[in-house]
């Protein structure tokens, strides 16, 4: 239990370690590429650079995937794979 506290932690106390006081968050729609640009943007001018970028947009369904048909399956895997790059695009170097 003691290991997942710091573990936990560490991000925060990296985070006062670097002189940064405030937490941030970027709201964005994943399915826009102009809203992925204007937050790289805001992220850019706020932080002068990206790091890490953990991109976590996830597309879910009230159907089982057990129940999707061919067509809903190559569905939800295009727009997976169309947010995926909407919101990594901005950050990829030309």
């Amino acid at each position: 239990m003691q290991l997942l506290q710091e573990i936990l932690l560490k991000p925060k106390i990296l985070h006062k370690k670097n002189g940064l006081t405030d937490d941030y968050c970027f709201e964005l729609d994943v399915s826009s590429p102009s809203s992925a640009d204007e937050c790289m943007l805001k992220i850019i001018n706020r932080f002068n650079k990206v790091d890490v970028l953990v991109n976590n947009a996830y597309f879910t369904s009230t159907t089982p995937y057990g129940s999707f048909s061919p067509q809903d399956w190559n569905e939800s895997i295009q727009e997976q794979w169309s947010r995926l790059i909407i919101v990594s695009k901005p950050y990829c170097p030309i």
